[in-house]
């Protein structure tokens, strides 16, 4: 948490419109919208209110053969694959990767 606020946030904005510039010009009109620290705290507080229903509903995946020593036991690749597969099956999803080069 928090990642975005104070001088972290100033870095990952302008590294992350260099690159885009760089690497996706056809990209470079995208304009970036940071909200303010109290909009943050609001995102934050949705984000954590929606995990338990991701978390059962999504995540905990019954494998096909229960263990008999631990029976509520739930693989983490099924929740896994369960989530890619929700996000794909909603379609309208963007796969966005990022990265920050650390000074040598």
């Amino acid at each position: 948490g928090r990642v975005t606020s104070g001088p972290g946030g100033d870095i990952i904005l302008k590294k992350a419109k260099e690159v885009l510039i760089k690497e996706f010009p056809e990209l470079s009109h995208i304009e970036y919208v940071q909200p303010d620290e109290h909009m943050k705290r609001v995102g934050q507080a949705v984000a954590a209110a929606s995990l338990p229903h991701i978390y059962e509903s999504i995540l905990r995946q019954k494998p096909g053969v229960a263990p008999p020593l631990e029976p509520e036991f739930r693989p983490w690749i099924l929740g896994k694959r369960a989530y890619l597969k929700a996000v794909a099956d909603e379609g309208s999803g963007l796969k966005v990767s990022c990265a920050l080069r650390r000074q040598a």
